[in-house]
């Protein structure tokens, strides 16, 4: 479970940091795809993007099956 509070916009390491056990590949695919889905770019483009959004970090974390708690 992790806390809603700890979900804001945040580099694409600390979310790796904060899906800790999951490995570091499946993690960097799905937020590049999540990004490209989220802005309507190509993953390309999102593999160079450096920050992730609230929104599009908790959607990463809800793939996994993380649960979101108030």
């Amino acid at each position: 479970m992790i806390k809603k509070e700890q979900f804001k916009t945040m580099g694409k390491i600390e979310l790796r940091r904060l899906l800790y056990g999951i490995s570091r590949r499946d993690v960097r695919e799905i937020t590049n795809e999540t990004i490209a889905k989220c802005r309507n770019i190509s993953v390309e483009e999102a593999k160079k993007k450096k920050l992730v959004l609230a929104h599009e970090a908790m959607k990463v974390a809800d793939y996994f099956g993380f649960e979101v708690v108030d």
